[in-house]
């Protein structure tokens, strides 16, 4: 039973927030749909008690078409998709805290039209308006729902002549996360004509990959169409999408992948064979195009060429693996580590993997924060030795895989073993580092 009372305590802000966390860790965990989530999980309930009702029903609304847009978010984010809601817990919990959000004085359309100004003036009361990416979703849904007053508002904002003030990031992301291919095909055109407006490109590419697939395949084909890459906004973009990081800059490299990536999401005949090239970029492309759809679509190839292939299958494949893990935020929300459980798990198999190229990929996936394991840190002590001896590790903010103690122990000798493999100059030269 869930405890309205304590949930909408408004003399202990805080604790209301850690219960809402707990209710919403209880209704993820084991969810296999969204619709679990919302139902069995008790979040409609949640909502019903909380808020207005035609609010309430949007934000089971929202929820439940999260699967249709990749998980992560920041500059760090890939463009993965899955079908796991506990991979969508941060998004999940983000949206639920708007249960404290000003409902009564909030206007969609208004909001979206201060282009981020009211959100700003308002920033010391953190509830006077819903977040972003519940605002984004809701522009999506409107317009999904078919409100012709929105979708005419929207329209009208986009072929203005004034646009570059009036256009806000959250209006940019939700016509990305419609369906809506008449506004999508003015998002393009507003993109062509922004040639000498670096901010506008940049901020319609930036928020491309956080839409539907059917609006970022659109503005792949519009920026390799119409040479874009010509444009820093539009290489970092897809440097960002498609996991090459922000600062990369070798237009030939971005070129050539940004164009498989068009081909393998188009034809997935052809991606199935690219995902065992000998081309590391083709096969790089090859999965990228498939987490596209469905990260779980990855982990059986993941597992075969980590098995049985070349070492740069392996090392594509452990480098994808750890592309595929989500926000560090969420892991700091909730205390097991819910969506990088597969990634760790699957890491872990294979430790015991002789070439250290590729061992030192697997590592950067299986690792754990420090900060997120342990229940008292020890702050406070002048003396690191003190300090260290006060720590006390929190099972319970294990992912499951590691909760198995003979699993612990397995994975330890692995790393004991690894520590005999190291080349000795490595280690000394790294030894005379820390006593110098």
């Amino acid at each position: 039973m869930i405890d309205f009372k304590k949930l909408l305590n408004n003399d202990n802000h805080q604790e209301s927030l850690q219960y809402l966390k707990e209710i919403v860790q209880k209704a993820v965990v084991g969810a296999s749909t969204f619709d679990d989530v919302i139902e069995r999980g008790g979040l409609r309930l949640v909502f019903e008690k909380s808020l207005p009702v035609q609010v309430a029903s949007d934000l089971c609304a929202i929820i439940k078409r999260l699967g249709l847009y990749p998980y992560a978010s920041g500059m760090e984010r890939r463009s993965c998709r899955s079908n796991s809601p506990a991979d969508y817990c941060e998004n999940i919990f983000y949206i639920a805290q708007d249960i404290f959000a000003d409902w009564v004085n909030y206007d969609l359309i208004t909001s979206i039209k201060s282009n981020g100004n009211k959100r700003w003036q308002d920033w010391q009361n953190k509830y006077s308006h819903c977040g972003f990416l519940t605002e984004t979703l809701l522009v999506a849904l409107k317009i999904d729902q078919g409100d012709d007053a929105i979708i005419a508002d929207i329209r009208d904002i986009l072929l203005s002549g004034n646009n570059t003030v009036s256009i806000s990031h959250e209006l940019i992301k939700g016509v990305a996360m419609s369906h809506n291919e008449e506004l999508h095909e003015i998002m393009k055109n507003l993109l062509l004509a922004a040639k000498l407006q670096e901010g506008l490109r940049q901020s319609i590419l930036h928020n491309a990959d956080g839409g539907t697939t059917k609006f970022l395949m659109l503005m792949m084909k519009t920026v390799s169409d119409n040479n874009l890459l010509r444009f820093s906004s539009a290489i970092r973009s897809i440097g960002v999408w498609m996991g090459l990081g922000y600062d990369y800059s070798e237009k030939r490299t971005v070129e050539k992948l940004l164009n498989l990536g068009i081909k393998y999401i188009e034809d997935e005949s052809v991606r199935t064979i690219a995902k065992n090239s000998v081309d590391v970029i083709e096969m790089y492309a090859a999965m990228w195009a498939e987490s596209v759809f469905s990260v779980q679509g990855l982990y059986s190839d993941i597992e075969k060429h980590m098995m049985h292939g070349k070492k740069h299958q392996k090392m594509v494949s452990a480098y994808f693996l750890m592309q595929t893990g989500s926000s560090s935020i969420a892991n700091e929300l909730f205390g097991e580590t819910l969506y990088d459980r597969s990634r760790i798990e699957l890491a872990g198999k294979y430790l015991g993997e002789s070439d250290l190229d590729v061992l030192a990929l697997i590592i950067q996936s299986y690792s754990l924060q420090y900060h997120r394991i342990v229940s008292n840190k020890g702050w406070g002590e002048t003396d690191p030795l003190e300090q260290a001896m006060k720590i006390k590790i929190d099972l319970y903010s294990y992912p499951q895989y590691l909760k198995n103690e003979n699993t612990r122990n397995v994975d330890f000798q692995h790393f004991s073993d690894m520590m005999e493999r190291v080349p000795k100059k490595i280690i000394l030269s790294r030894k005379s580092l820390l006593i110098g």
